[in-house]
């Protein structure tokens, strides 16, 4: 028998063609929906995050990265310089590129569209599922027990040790954030792309972001990046980049919140299974219907702990008898999996 999901995060016209191959729909909104008029400044940061992470947009940023060092020639611009160009000017340079007359006809509809941009009007969310989660934004979460907030995902990067560093590098960066806004981009109909935005820690330096001996990690959002105040910030990401996790205050120190990853409510972690070599006879014991261990519950927290595994029966001599049983050595114990609580 099939289980429904604990988490609805399928589209809800899931039924009907997908129009794009590009942004095909995925999760699913809760609630209801309501229309907003986009900030020209709401639309530059939400457009521009699409067109520089979309996949098939690369090849058009290269070329444009072409562009500018050949146009520079005379100076030659730093990484840094190149980069910020990029980010400033490619949202207007695409759509004249995909636009002219001697490579428009080669060039998808869909690309078309995205280079045009979207529509000034979009939808607004409070709530949304996806990846399997159950995201809120933080005023949504006002007032409940639960914490539905906390952002999570790795983003491939480019860094420079330096403004003036020629030697442009891609590093995996963990960025942690607090879900403020969910907005519903729509490119003229042909598809339509929701975007999170989020209050971002600051993880590229102590201030913001730390592991302690214990490997816990912990941020402080007193100090965040890319808020959204300038053009130049990015503070949207896709939905679908998203990672569910919750931060607990650090009561020793003011400020700082440890990161606790969640994981999908359909996951679980089974555990590893031996497997034995290659022409080995032996097999693994089958388990008897009385060790097989009990359900355990998820507390309301949302931390899940496992229940103890029953490992083996100890015999239990009757009553009156001058026998007893035998020691219990440690591999017939009851193994019960503990945890570490760290006393901020």
């Amino acid at each position: 028998m099939n289980r429904g999901r604990r988490v609805d995060d399928i589209p809800p016209d899931i039924g009907i063609p997908q129009t794009s191959s590009i942004y095909p729909q995925l999760g699913r909104p809760v609630g209801s929906s309501s229309t907003i008029t986009l900030t020209p400044i709401e639309k530059i940061q939400g457009h521009r995050y699409l067109l520089l992470n979309c996949p098939v947009v690369k090849p058009y940023i290269d070329e444009f990265r072409a562009f500018i060092k050949r146009k520079n020639r005379a100076r030659r611009p730093s990484a840094t310089e190149i980069e910020k160009i990029v980010t400033k000017e490619f949202a207007t340079w695409f759509p004249q590129r995909v636009t002219n007359l001697d490579i428009t006809n080669s060039i998808p509809e869909e690309i078309k569209f995205l280079a045009k941009g979207p529509m000034p009007h979009a939808k607004r969310y409070t709530a949304y599922n996806i990846n399997g989660f159950k995201f809120r934004t933080v005023d949504r979460d006002k007032g409940l027990k639960t914490q539905n907030n906390g952002v999570f995902l790795t983003s491939n990067t480019l860094c420079v040790a330096s403004s003036v560093d020629a030697n442009v590098q891609q590093a995996d960066l963990p960025y942690y954030g607090k879900l403020e806004d969910i907005i519903e981009l729509n490119y003229y109909g042909l598809f339509k792309v929701v975007l999170f935005k989020c209050k971002w820690a600051d993880t590229t330096r102590e201030r913001g972001f730390r592991k302690d001996a214990w490997q816990f990690t912990s941020v402080n959002f007193s100090r965040c990046i890319h808020t959204g105040e300038r053009e130049e910030h990015d503070p949207y990401i896709e939905a679908s980049q998203a990672q569910l996790v919750y931060y607990v205050d650090d009561e020793v120190n003011k400020g700082w919140s440890v990161v606790v990853h969640m994981k999908p409510r359909d996951l679980y972690d089974m555990g590893q299974i031996p497997i034995p070599p290659l022409g080995s006879t032996s097999h693994a014991p089958t388990q008897q219907p009385h060790d097989i261990p009990p359900k355990a519950k998820r507390p309301k927290s949302g931390v899940a702990f496992s229940a103890p595994t029953r490992v083996s029966q100890i015999p239990i001599p009757p009553l009156g008898s001058t026998s007893h049983a035998p020691t219990q050595q440690p591999h017939g114990s009851f193994l019960i999996n503990s945890f570490i609580v760290k006393d901020c």
